[in-house]
């Protein structure tokens, strides 16, 4: 399984990140059963999951789920298939259903945020530039006088 997923989701899996791997089920005569592996880390195991559509037909991965897990899962699949032929787009995450509208998704996926404008500059676009100040104000800030408490101070 290490060399399917190496080569075939040209991810570069280690011995070390394989925590166990074992077939599941009962023999069969045609001899296929499922292979159930665990991984040490969580990342690992979700990098694999997101490239699974990259695996030649006949062999898939999928998550294993608890008995419960999986019941809650199929009864939420009926809710699911009536969303998707509303036209909503909807899909399970863990054992929640969760459905979104084709305009609720437009919306957010505005990313580019409007041009802000200053009331001084008549409704131009703020630029994101560095602030220039006047060399003469500039000046004046730099060698300005000190408080009186201190030059006192400073003259006794």
């Amino acid at each position: 399984m290490k060399e399917k997923i190496n080569i075939h989701l040209s991810l570069d899996i280690q011995d070390y990140e394989i925590d166990k791997a074992h077939r599941i089920g009962q023999k069969t005569s045609n001899g296929l059963r499922p292979i159930l592996i665990s991984f040490t880390s969580n990342w690992r195991r979700n990098l694999i999951l997101k490239n699974k559509k990259k695996l030649p037909e006949g062999i898939y991965i999928k998550e294993d789920f608890t008995k419960e897990k999986l019941e809650i899962r199929k009864s939420l699949q009926p809710k699911l298939e009536e969303e998707r032929n509303k036209g909503n787009i909807a899909y399970q995450r863990g054992e929640k259903l969760i459905t979104k509208k084709p305009s609720d998704i437009q919306k957010s996926e505005k990313r580019k945020r409007d041009p802000s404008y200053s009331p001084n500059q008549n409704q131009q676009p703020f630029s994101a530039g560095p602030k220039k100040i006047a060399a003469k104000n500039a000046f004046e800030f730099m060698t300005r006088p000190r408080s009186n408490s201190l030059m006192e101070k400073i003259n006794n």
